[in-house]
């Protein structure tokens, strides 16, 4: 280690072309590594569904869960099964031990799936999904007072103008039925024309069909055959030719049908501040940067959609989650440009402001290498990865002082320039490696957290020991090297701005060294000196027991994850079986109402000249939240179900917390009969439920009681605000939300 430390600082080029290459090679790194808001992973979850149209919860559970269960039960590693069940649907999650190969089993569930031949004729096909964690990064919404047809034919062509960009590969539409032609026939025109529903259904099949004919050679040339006669719009459907005669004459299925180009019978209906809506969802895929990608696509929308839409239609950015990533990058800048600057003043101030200099380009440099290695280990530039650089930045820092710091000394004593570099940094080389081993072991079972939790953060602590690592390589064999120079001997003769910094250094030294030689060495002979040595010893017991009273006693609130604040407060809704589509549609509009009240509470309590507390809401009935995007999946659908979501100000240009509007719209909307599930979050991040009970008992046996009384006993336990249950395959589980004054250790159950 030695050798090397003087190795380097003897040999310039190799220190500096190090040096540049390291900065130029993170730069370029930086600019091309993936930008994402969140760091994508697999979970150890697999995620089995079948939809079965129209039949009840029993049956589902009875016909398809039943079945799934009892033929997954063998497969190893299984930690648990959990199913959920809804009308028309039901689903089975499949969690894996830790350590298990996921695609490896993706591949066993498929193929046990596959053995099952007791599924209901009228069920479709199983849907098997390795869960994942990647999402959309820009939803766009077209609303209006346009029919639903003529919002997703412009949706459709915003869709096509955006894949046309170079920057964007996936595009799909959301909150919008799928197309759909019906034929109508009249009981009245089949008797009049003599005809059968079979005979029409025949017609019609007969008359849309493409099939290949083979082909006709030649010496030269093949010629394919092939019929074209597939229809696609209404006017072909309803010229088809049904029957004829030997006069001539024809029947077609416009004398005997009415054809209906429309949508399919669905329960799905999405509306944005009343008007009715349709989404486009722009998802990032493989390298594509989401900064590019949100801002090609707001150009094209600005520019060129929406002067190109007809009247009673509009566009609008609704959920865009570069912004949360631009915000984090602004913060990482801003902290970067403070740290370098303070370290600059207090080395300029104590030492040398070349000292400064030097120490401040060893973070430049540090980051930069750190881009290097985070590229290589295939890591992207997100949200979580950001705040491992924002928190490295107060740390990386202390080698390079601690370094400087030496060899300022080692040079003040006498020994030239290259020497006090030599001999400063291998003195001290030992500690600084043991301090940095110390804070890379601290930050270590970070990497071990199981679970999703433990795969969201483990970006932080792999930037955080990486920087470190790179920050203590720096200090020991760059800077010296450019420190190798630093003359600052008596016979030294700076310019004068040098001067002028080193009167000022003067002067906040001989303050320095006042307060060591007055106030803290009375303080130190007081507390070494005969039974004054307790008075330490006492403060530092009395501070333990003053810290495990305010945690005993609930002064410090404990929270599992901290709460982020959002800019979207989202409310789920799922009704109990049975509830119609219109009904569940009054439900959410009332929901959506009280969203309103809330907002207009909060804006009551803020000055006139505060923005608006809501920007706008969205209302989705018939769907469940997320869903789709490049990796498959669909949200849950059905009749009983409905989410709205409710843009507030910016975090950064209001004085309110977002807890007091979700507060507020919860309290607006009370009690509502025949909900099943009414969930008010405006979490970022969430780490689920604070609380959650499991109970089961053996088929046959009633829960009710149980449930009843464990249920009023939660309602009387102080903090609990928000009880809601799952009730699915024979489990009932409560999750509660506590308020934040509750103290979540102190729950008894």
């Amino acid at each position: 280690m030695s050798r090397m430390i003087k190795w380097m600082a003897e040999h310039p080029v190799a220190a500096n072309l190090t040096m540049i290459f390291v900065v130029i090679l993170g730069a370029l790194t930086a600019l091309g590594m993936p930008q994402k808001s969140f760091p994508e992973f697999t979970l150890d979850t697999v995620s089995i569904s079948v939809s079965y149209p129209g039949a009840s919860p029993l049956e589902i559970q009875e016909s398809i869960v039943r079945p799934i269960e009892d033929q997954l039960s063998g497969i190893d590693g299984i930690d648990s099964i959990n199913a959920t069940i809804s009308e028309g649907r039901g689903g089975v999650s499949v969690s894996f031990l830790r350590g298990a190969d996921i695609k490896e089993k993706v591949d066993e569930i498929k193929t046990e799936i596959d053995r099952i031949t007791v599924f209901p004729e009228d069920a479709n096909d199983p849907v098997v999904i390795q869960a994942n964690n990647s999402s959309r990064i820009l939803e766009i919404v077209l609303f209006g007072t346009a029919d639903e047809k003529a919002l997703k034919l412009e949706a459709e062509r915003l869709k096509d103008e955006l894949i046309a960009l170079d920057s964007i590969s996936f595009v799909e539409l959301g909150n919008t039925r799928d197309y759909e032609i019906s034929i109508e026939v009249s009981r009245d025109a089949l008797r009049a024309y003599g005809l059968t529903m079979n005979e029409i259904a025949g017609a019609i099949r007969q008359s849309s069909l493409e099939l290949p004919g083979g082909s006709i050679g030649t010496d030269t040339v093949s010629i394919p055959i092939r019929t074209t006669g597939r229809n696609y719009t209404q006017a072909d459907f309803e010229n088809i030719v049904i029957r004829t005669d030997d006069l001539g004459g024809k029947v077609y299925v416009r004398d005997v049908a009415t054809v209906i180009d429309g949508f399919v019978d669905a329960d799905l209906k999405a509306n944005f501040d009343g008007s009715r809506a349709v989404s486009v969802n722009v998802f990032r895929v493989g390298d594509e940067q989401i900064l590019t990608i949100v801002e090609d696509a707001k150009a094209h929308l600005n520019t060129q959609f929406i002067p190109s839409l007809g009247p009673g239609m509009d566009a609008k950015i609704w959920q865009n989650d570069a912004e949360s990533l631009q915000d984090r990058i602004d913060l990482l800048v801003e902290n970067a440009a403070l740290g370098l600057a303070l370290v600059v003043l207090c080395l300029a101030l104590f030492l040398d402001i070349r000292l400064a200099f030097w120490s401040a380009m060893g973070i430049a440099v540090s980051f930069a290498a750190t881009f290097i290695v985070l590229g290589a280990l295939g890591l992207s530039i997100n949200m979580i990865s950001l705040f491992g650089f924002i928190l490295a930045i107060g740390i990386v820092v202390d080698n390079a002082i601690v370094v400087s710091e030496n060899i300022y000394q080692n040079g003040e004593a006498g020994f030239s320039p290259k020497q006090a570099a030599v001999k400063g940094t291998q003195r001290i080389a030992v500690p600084v490696i043991f301090s940095t081993l110390t804070t890379v072991v601290a930050f270590w079972p970070l990497m071990q957290l199981p679970g999703t939790l433990g795969k969201f953060l483990v970006d932080i602590p792999i930037v955080v020991m990486v920087v470190l690592t790179l920050s203590l390589l720096q200090a020991l064999f760059i800077l010296p090297r450019n420190l190798s120079s630093l003359d600052v001997s008596p016979t030294y003769k700076p310019n004068l701005v040098f001067r002028m910094l080193g009167l000022v250094r003067k002067v906040v030294d001989a303050v320095l060294q006042w307060i060591i030689r007055v106030p803290l060495d009375a303080l130190l002979r007081l507390t070494t000196a005969g039974f004054a040595i307790l008075i330490p010893i006492a403060l530092s017991i009395a501070l333990m027991i003053g810290t495990v009273g305010l945690l005993a006693h609930g002064y410090v609130k404990f929270n599992f994850f901290p709460t982020i604040e959002a800019d979207f407060v989202t409310a789920t809704i799922e009704m109990t079986d049975g509830t119609t589509f219109a009904m569940t549609e009054r439900v959410a509009d009332d929901v959506r109402l009280a969203a309103q009240r809330a907002g207009e509470q909060v804006q009551e309590t803020l000055p006139q000249s505060a923005p608006a507390v809501i920007v706008g809401v969205k209302m989705v009935v018939g769907e469940g939240v997320g869903g789709g995007g490049p990796n498959g999946g669909s949200a849950d659908g059905g009749a009983t179900l409905a989410n709205i979501v409710v843009q507030i100000t910016d975090p950064t240009i209001r004085t309110w917390d977002t807890k007091e509007f979700e507060t507020a719209w919860r309290a607006e909307i009370g009690e509502i009969a025949s909900v099943e599930k009414l969930t008010v979050s405006a979490q970022l991040i969430g780490a689920g439920d604070p609380v959650s009970v499991e109970l089961s008992m053996p088929d046959g046996q009633d829960i009710t009681p149980v449930v009843d009384q464990l249920r009023e006993d939660l309602r009387a336990i102080p903090g609990v605000f928000s009880i809601r249950d799952d009730n699915s395959s024979g489990r009932l589980e409560y999750k509660l939300a506590l308020r934040d004054e509750a103290r979540l250790y102190g729950v008894t159950l």
